[in-house]
């Protein structure tokens, strides 16, 4: 019993050390470069080449090789949706790191939210 617990809070650990780190690296980024804000897209790429060892590993790797080792459970990769969540939650509490269609975004959402029948 006393090992089960043990190993929950170790693994409750590295998943939050993680998503630490990845806030972080997220963050930088957000801050360095505009672009980055914007799109989750020329934010995940920019992240998986630093995952990678930098663009010269990254333009060894074939397309196949890539998704390979994205989908696998222990990859080195972080997923898009998790690159995504850090940014829209980093936004959310930064103003100084939000995008030009930040604003645009959040209009869209409410929209989409009344259209689809939730309470706005």
């Amino acid at each position: 019993m006393q090992l089960s617990h043990q190993l929950k809070t170790c693994l409750t650990m590295k998943i939050e050390i993680e998503i630490d780190v990845l806030q972080d690296v997220v963050k930088k980024y957000l801050a360095a470069d505009e672009k980055y804000r914007d799109s989750d897209k020329m934010l995940c790429a920019r992240i998986w080449t630093l995952q990678s060892g930098g663009v010269d590993k990254m333009k060894q790797l074939t397309a196949y090789e890539f998704l390979c080792e994205y989908v696998k459970p222990d990859s080195i990769y972080y997923s898009q949706e998790s690159i995504g969540r850090a940014r829209r939650k980093l936004q959310e509490e930064n103003e100084n790191l939000r995008g030009k269609h930040y604003r645009e975004k959040q209009n869209k959402t409410k929209d989409v939210q009344s259209v689809l029948g939730y309470n706005v």
